[in-house]
């Protein structure tokens, strides 16, 4: 495993880790990405592999956990080295921004946010929706737009924030560092 270096990637870069990405993963491209400001739409065959991921949610827990769980950890790691992302916030012991009677996702050390704009956002949000039931991905939202575990779409995403200048990525609770990165690995290695 290459350790994260802490410099910005160069073009090449970029696009060679962009197709390490893309292979294995049929309509995985940044072909049709849109605006910042517009909503996320993957694309269909992206959705209907998401689809496939059993329909379950997983609610933050009632108080602050103290740390990411290793599954949100081991999710954070890969998508700084191999999407070259510097900026990946995780575990905050705070209220849900959209519901603040409840505590986030955050505060249970399952979810990420992922600071990137535009077409590597597209790109991201699109692998993860294509391997969310491998690495039990519940939920993302992304410019506007909201999947959630079990569904064949993305809706459209109207809480505080849109989320324009980060993803927003939820594990389910129990995900396994050690299954996840067995997964992770047969996506990017794919012949």
């Amino acid at each position: 495993m290459r350790p994260y270096v802490n410099t910005p990637p160069s073009t090449p870069v970029l696009v060679l880790t962009a197709l390490a990405l893309v292979i294995g993963t049929p309509g995985l491209t940044l072909a049709g990405a849109a605006g910042a400001t517009d909503a996320w739409q993957p694309p269909p065959s992206v959705l209907s592999r998401a689809a496939a991921t059993p329909d379950r949610y997983d609610g933050p827990a009632p108080v602050c956990t103290g740390a990411l769980t290793p599954g949100a950890a081991a999710l954070r790691r890969v998508i700084q080295r191999d999407f070259r992302v510097r900026d990946v916030g995780g575990y905050a012991c705070r209220a849900n921004t959209a519901d603040p009677g409840k505590l986030s996702v955050h505060a249970s050390g399952r979810a990420l946010d992922v600071m990137v704009e535009g077409a590597k956002g597209d790109l991201i949000a699109n692998w993860l929706l294509a391997h969310a039931r491998d690495l039990q991905v519940q939920l993302v939202i992304w410019r506007q737009s909201i999947w959630r575990s079990g569904r064949a779409d993305v809706r459209r995403y109207h809480g505080p924030n849109p989320h324009t200048d980060h993803i927003h990525v939820e594990v389910l609770a129990g995900t396994e560092p050690a299954d996840f990165f067995a997964v992770v690995r047969l996506h990017l290695e794919a012949p």
